[in-house]
């Protein structure tokens, strides 16, 4: 078998290939056009083996190596400089080394813009990628910008239906809940899901009902295909999605189909695997099977030290998974040396004001105060909530709920209670928020006992920060309304839009 090799042809390889690509060339020739082509070529088949193989750093060396043959072979701002960047970028991002990521990214996005015109393709894969960088270090605006460019380059070469624009929409999707827009990524994953089962049922049909192929594309043959990994990818992320909304019956369904496929692509071993046994971990948590839970958090953490070795985010990320599922089994003691141990390496490793560090401040301050740590308790809350509010800003659904959770600690002082202390009525605000969100879904779902009981919250600790009239009282009374019409309590819905109109009047002079 001989593959020739196009010019551009590694920057169109998606994220799946990335992985399952050295399985599909591993004994194909080396092309001979060129004398010094075979050298590159096989310099990135080695790297991308080693990212197979979970030998992550020796496929950073070898992408290092590629880079050099590139640039002697064929210059500085050639489209395989480029790529051999953009693949010692993805090996850099697997290493967790994430600002070593972007300085590949960045420079290998400088020669992909020159090749825009002939080569769009390559740019798009190139924010793709730099789109993760950014994302990863908590820079959500950046990520947004260059992954919205890359899903509009990709629809514009490949129409709406290629897998690489489902790739694109799920990164553009992952932002948006980033940035307190659940609503807004839900559609855009779904969306991504239904574009990969398609392409999922065209290799099932097209390979005589088996579940699994790699494609090699005759025209651009480094670019592998696996649409198994990639559609357990963006339904593990809708699952992921409806499991931090509370929608645990819908994630489920989706998480176990993730599961099944991920298996199929890449063996049950694999840390594309272990991102799926992070949600099924939730999933049982929230059902109340703690041992299982555990159990499999434990099995999340061995695949990723296996992967990634003892420090890395990832790693982190499922010590922390871990240490949640401790705590729920009440064993407090353990769980609360693997959230400090976490903390640690999140701190070393991502830096100490990233918005990681602030989330998993939040989950260590609810242990303390299961233990009783109160002073503990309430430095972690408020130092998570300086890091979150100077990331997501103070409107963002996620310091509300941490500011709800707080709000316990905040109340038995006599000056907590005094309608003048600033502090205290930011805490009442946010936890307010926080409520009338959750309530909003609730509403959504059809739940309106629920909804009602948040609502009702919501709007008294509103009240309690700002008073009866305040415009954001307004906007619970709104929603708590809507709930009693559909609960054909009209009498009292019209009393709450009453008082609604006297606020939006009084708003308007």
């Amino acid at each position: 078998m001989r593959l020739a090799l196009g010019s551009r042809a590694l920057l169109q390889l998606g994220m799946a290939g990335w992985i399952l690509l050295a399985a599909s060339i591993a004994h194909a020739e080396a092309p001979v056009a060129n004398g010094e082509i075979p050298t590159w070529n096989e310099l990135m088949r080695q790297a991308q083996q080693a990212i197979i193989d979970g030998q992550y750093a020796t496929a950073q060396a070898t992408a290092d190596a590629a880079i050099a043959r590139a640039e002697s072979s064929f210059g500085i701002m050639d489209v395989k400089t480029a790529q051999a960047l953009n693949l010692a970028g993805h090996s850099a991002w697997l290493l967790g080394r994430l600002s070593e990521s972007e300085t590949f990214l960045r420079r290998s996005r400088s020669i992909a813009e020159q090749e825009r015109q002939d080569n769009p393709l390559v740019l798009a894969e190139t924010l793709t990628l730099l789109g993760r960088a950014y994302r990863d270090q908590g820079r959500f605006a950046e990520a947004t910008i260059v992954a919205q460019e890359a899903l509009d380059l990709r629809r514009a070469q490949l129409g709406l239906e290629d897998p690489q624009v489902a790739e694109s929409l799920e990164l553009l999707a992952d932002l948006a809940a980033e940035r307190g827009r659940p609503d807004e990524a839900e559609p855009i994953l779904r969306e991504a899901v239904g574009i990969e089962r398609r392409a999922l049922r065209s290799v099932v049909a097209g390979s005589g009902g088996r579940r699994y192929s790699a494609r090699v594309s005759v025209e651009e043959p480094i670019r592998v295909t696996s649409p198994p990994l990639q559609t357990a990818r963006s339904l593990n992320a809708l699952a992921k999605l409806y499991v931090a909304q509370g929608r645990y019956s819908q994630a489920q369904p989706l998480a176990e189909e993730a599961r099944t496929l991920a298996t199929e692509a890449v063996g049950a071993e694999h840390p594309e695997t272990a991102d799926i046994l992070g949600t099924l971990a939730e999933l049982e948590r929230s059902a109340g099977l703690y041992d299982e839970a555990e159990r499999l958090r434990e099995e999340e953490l061995r695949l990723r030290r296996q992967a990634f070795g003892e420090q890395h985010p990832k790693v982190a990320e499922a010590l922390g998974g871990l240490a949640r599922a401790r705590r729920a089994q009440g064993n407090d003691q353990q769980a609360e040396k693997d959230y400090l141990q976490a903390l640690r390496m999140q701190e070393q490793l991502l830096g100490r004001e990233h918005p990681d560090v602030g989330k998993l401040l939040a989950d260590l301050a609810g242990l303390y105060v299961l233990q009783g740590k109160r002073i503990e308790a309430t430095e972690a809350y408020e130092r998570s909530l300086s890091i979150l509010e100077k990331v997501y800003g103070p409107q963002h659904p996620l310091v509300a709920s941490v500011a709800y959770a707080y709000l316990p600690l905040q109340g038995d002082g006599p000056e907590s209670l005094d309608p003048e202390n600033r502090r205290y009525q930011r805490i009442l605000a946010l936890a307010a928020e926080s409520l009338n969100r959750r309530g909003t879904v609730y509403r959504n779902l059809g739940e309106l006992g629920a909804a009602e009981e948040l609502f009702k919250q919501a709007l008294e600790m509103m009240e309690r920060a700002f008073g009866p009239e305040h415009e954001d009282v307004a906007l619970i009374l709104e929603n708590y309304a809507v709930v009693l019409h559909r609960m054909a309590r009209h009498k009292e819905a019209q009393e709450l839009e009453a008082r609604l109109s006297k606020i939006r009047a009084r708003q308007a002079q």
